[in-house]
């Protein structure tokens, strides 16, 4: 079955099915705020209707970049290796600290007021709705989040990531049938709701089962912050965590939820500024790509690319290595790569005067061109263009052997004729 299909059908059932009870329980109608909530459900259910249609059947259609093979720097390398104890720059160590500084700091002066078991577990129930959002995105969103989904996203394209678009399925039944309960109810947690609905047997298996998943929930947590302080400073992941779980609870057994409460909107405003300031500059950065950038990069290669075509082919290797200097992972560097090559053959293939030297470099230059461009997806488009090199170069040399009497002339004449073999029978 089509996976848009499947989605909107079995999801849709649910999410019908939520909605039929927020109608009847009156949280859903034609009038008044009922009108509101329900224009607000079909916004949401719209939305990601078109977002999955898009993702699913436009954007496989659309042109996108190929993919560049990954060239690995002394800097990149020692980042990855396990061997290498420390590195980060300053300025990475001092955010770390600082961050974990004001995140004890601010715990421990608002959870300073902490009077009884309410202050500790509810905060006193004096906060803003706001600020809980804040806390709960804080919650959700975690150190995981930024190794899971960008690993994934790189890994399996960036649909991938999108786990949480699916979350218009359970819409209704969460806001109009499970948060009134809570709120109304006052209950303290989901296993005292199962005690009042059902028994105190069913209360003790939800919290045997919501202890199973913290505990794997808050073990991924610690293992990435582990994982990050491992790749910073090269300490064992396994104490990473621990450092990790004890400046939590230095803060969190002191002022308990309002101590969670206020670090909890201070990562949420840094999550947010950080999110937006890396849009804003991925954003920026394309914008200047695209404007100012890819007009350079096209100009030169169209330049580089004159140059060969008025036979001007020292220039021409001048201005490709260049070209290739400044934009190696560019639109036109595979381009530049295979003409930057043809041009560094054809200055001797096309000279009047084919001398000893000339086939030897020669010769070398076609080996040059068929290692360094033969994997990429344009050489085959000049297969038969290297082909005519080869045999050009092939009898130029013999002549040039047999004139002057030459080895060298001859060994390239050779080489350059095993090299057309290769080609050919390949």
């Amino acid at each position: 079955m089509d996976p848009f299909v499947y989605n909107f059908v079995l999801g849709g059932a649910i999410f019908a099915f939520g909605s039929v009870l927020a109608w009847r329980q009156g949280s859903l109608g034609l009038s008044g705020s009922g009108r509101r909530n329900l224009c607000l459900v079909l916004g949401v259910v719209s939305f990601y209707f078109i977002l999955q249609a898009f993702l699913q059947y436009k954007a496989p259609g659309m042109p996108s970049a190929e993919s560049l093979p990954y060239n690995p720097t002394p800097k990149s390398e020692a980042a990855v290796d396990p061997g290498e104890g420390y590195r980060g720059a300053t300025i990475d160590y001092a955010i770390m600290i600082g961050y974990f500084l004001i995140i004890v700091v601010l715990g421990a002066f608002f959870g300073r007021n902490m009077k009884s078991t309410d202050d500790f577990f509810f905060g006193g129930r004096k906060f803003a709705w706001w600020l809980i959002a804040f806390s709960m995105v804080a919650t959700t969103i975690g150190s995981y989040s930024f190794l899971k989904y960008s690993s994934k996203g790189y890994e399996y394209g960036l649909s991938s990531t999108q786990t949480y678009s699916n979350d218009w399925i359970y819409f209704p039944l969460l806001l109009f049938c499970w948060l009134p309960i809570l709120y109304f109810s006052r209950i303290t947690s989901i296993p005292e709701y199962f005690g009042r609905r059902f028994n105190s047997k069913v209360r003790f298996w939800a919290t045997i089962c919501l202890l199973v998943y913290m505990v794997g929930y808050v073990g991924v947590n610690l293992f990435t912050m582990g994982k990050v302080l491992n790749n910073l400073l090269g300490w064992e992941t396994f104490w990473g965590a621990v450092l990790v779980a004890v400046v939590s609870v230095s803060y969190v057994s002191r002022g308990g939820q309002t101590s969670v409460f206020m670090t909890d909107l201070f990562q949420s405003v840094m999550l947010l500024i950080t999110g937006f300031l890396i849009l804003g500059l991925g954003i920026v950065a394309a914008v200047f790509y695209f404007l100012i950038l890819r007009e350079t990069e096209e100009s030169a290669f169209d330049t580089a690319s004159r140059s060969v075509s008025e036979t001007k082919y020292n220039e021409a290797i001048v201005q490709f290595e260049n070209f290739l200097l400044a934009y190696p992972s560019g639109k036109y560097a595979n381009r530049a790569r295979i003409l930057l090559q043809t041009a560094k053959i054809k200055r001797h293939t096309d000279s009047t005067t084919f001398s000893v030297e000339s086939a030897v470099e020669a010769q070398a230059n076609l080996e040059g061109f068929f290692r360094t461009c033969q994997d990429l997806p344009e050489f085959q488009e000049e297969r038969d263009k290297v082909i005519r090199f080869a045999e050009k170069i092939s009898r130029a040399a013999a002549e040039v052997a047999i004139k002057n009497g030459n080895q060298q002339a001859l060994d390239a004449s050779q080489a350059a004729f095993a090299r057309l073999d290769s080609i050919t029978s390949g």
